[in-house]
């Protein structure tokens, strides 16, 4: 689970980063293009952010019925 939780940091550290990069640059510059970059790297941010949240809650359920089903 280790593993899983440093790429799922590095991708949110990449998309996140990728994000707050081109939103300022869309400030410095006013370029529509920036924005529609920076849209698109935060929306895969919260993809990313809420598909980890959901493999976490799934590997809790698996593991409580698997213990329920032992017991």
């Amino acid at each position: 689970m280790t593993v899983f939780w440093w790429i799922v940091g590095v991708l949110l550290l990449g998309t996140g980063g990728t994000a707050a990069v081109t939103f300022a640059l869309y400030v410095s510059s006013g370029e529509d293009r920036y924005m529609d970059v920076a849209r698109a790297a935060w929306r895969w941010t919260v993809v990313f952010a809420l598909g980890a949240f959901n493999l976490t809650i799934f590997k809790h359920i698996v593991l409580t019925l698997i213990s329920i089903w032992r017991s």
